[in-house]
């Protein structure tokens, strides 16, 4: 098979495109821009830290990447287990607590 042949198999090539009806989270430069304003206070809810945790760019896993993007629209009040390794993630990442985790 030649070379064209299989990138026409692949699909067309998305150049740094978003999917379509998918909404992008903020950059790490809007982001940066609002932790500054932060100044160490906690998050509001569950749904802010995880997008936090996302874009700081400092998750390690998969399941942790995973996990924080279900929390961004989780509506539902956090398990305790769920709570705990919230917290985790934010104490590694350095980034502050959440005011009422689970509750949002």
């Amino acid at each position: 098979m030649r070379e064209g042949d299989q990138r026409a198999r692949a699909g067309p090539e998305k150049e740094g495109r978003p999917r379509p009806g998918t909404a992008p989270l903020l950059n790490k430069a809007e982001y940066s821009s609002q932790e500054k304003n932060r100044n160490g206070q906690p998050f509001r809810d569950h749904r802010e830290a995880g997008r936090a945790l996302i874009v700081s760019g400092k998750l390690q896993t998969v399941k942790s990447a995973q996990f924080c993007g279900g929390l961004t629209v989780q509506d539902a009040p956090l398990s305790p287990a769920q709570r705990d390794w919230l917290s985790k993630l934010l104490a590694r990442a350095g980034l502050p607590s959440v005011a009422e985790v689970g509750h949002g």
